[in-house]
């Protein structure tokens, strides 16, 4: 499996982002960021953790790509994340609770990719990258570009 197609696409989402939040700004007169970092109702260190398997996804997505479960995994995350943004915006549930949905979602997505590299023989260099990236981008703020370059 080439690593070819996947990093292509993560080059796209990550232009796709930042296209949406350029044209949100101009829109909308957004400032700042709108990471899960920023938003205070979780503690500290939890929405570090969510953050940080973003990373450990997208470095599972350059790794591996042909296993059904693990797209299916993915999928299920951004659909179930994308729900409870719309439960949270509607008033539907707490901020709190909305945190919570999302960690759940993401621990789920987690334990499919903890089980895809356990079975190919390779969760050190995985959990090893996954964990470098992040502290590349959220502790030394180097531009994603490059970390995924």
């Amino acid at each position: 499996c080439s690593i070819i197609p996947a990093a292509i696409i993560v080059f796209i989402t990550m232009l796709s982002s930042d296209r949406v939040v350029q044209w949100h700004k101009s829109h909308y007169g957004l400032k700042g960021s709108r990471t899960i970092r920023d938003f205070g109702v979780a503690p500290r260190w939890s929405r570090y953790l969510m953050s940080s398997t973003q990373f450990h996804a997208t470095v599972h997505c350059l790794l591996t790509s042909d296993r059904l479960s693990v797209q299916i995994a993915a999928l299920t995350v951004v659909q179930l994340a994308a729900f409870g943004m719309t439960l949270r915006r509607k008033r539907i549930i707490s901020p709190m609770e909305g945190v919570f949905l999302y960690s759940l979602v993401l621990g789920m997505g987690m334990l499919v990719i903890i089980d895809d590299i356990l079975r190919r023989s390779f969760f050190h260099l995985a959990i090893c990258l996954g964990n470098a990236t992040a502290v590349l981008r959220m502790n030394l703020g180097m531009n994603k570009y490059f970390i995924w370059g």
